[in-house]
């Protein structure tokens, strides 16, 4: 059986309105991009890179369905690059320091140094996350976490 998350339908329009009032850019951003993507038939990441997906044109319901694959399409995509990128140009500093990436979970490196090496690291690393160059001068905001488990370094 399928389960549902017990939400009405009123609730789930507040915290959707809420989310609107609270990131009018976003919103604004997602409309631009959403109907821009749909316009061309392709998504497109903050590097231009593109993905493609096909959709009926006169359906008004798949229209709507690729609006919402694009915008997720341009979020992660370019999460996926800036992720690619960092893990390239962080490999001089993780031989720096003798650690290792052991793994990535969505957008986070999760690795090992040893610990009198941590803070030294994680300041090299975090001036190289941040110093990645997003296109049209978009900042990047990088945080940098230690710990015996994951959920510590959180």
């Amino acid at each position: 059986a399928t389960q549902r998350i017990p939400l009405s339908v009123v609730e789930a329009k507040a915290i959707s309105d809420a989310h609107d009032t609270r990131f009018p850019d976003y919103v604004a951003w997602a409309e631009l991009a959403g109907s821009g993507s749909a316009t061309r038939g392709y998504a497109e990441t903050l590097w231009g890179r593109r993905c493609y997906k096909t959709f009926d044109h006169n359906d008004l319901g798949s229209i709507a369905g690729f609006r919402r694959f694009a915008v997720n399409a341009s979020i992660q995509g370019t999460a996926a690059l800036i992720v690619k990128k960092c893990m390239l140009d962080l490999a001089p500093v993780l031989l720096k320091y003798g650690a290792h990436c052991c793994n990535q979970t969505h957008d986070e490196l999760n690795g090992w140094v040893e610990k009198e090496k941590v803070d030294a690291f994680l300041v090299e690393a975090r001036r190289v996350a941040t110093g990645i160059g997003l296109p049209a001068g978009v900042p990047l905001d990088v945080e940098c976490g230690s710990g015996a488990s994951w959920g510590d370094a959180h």
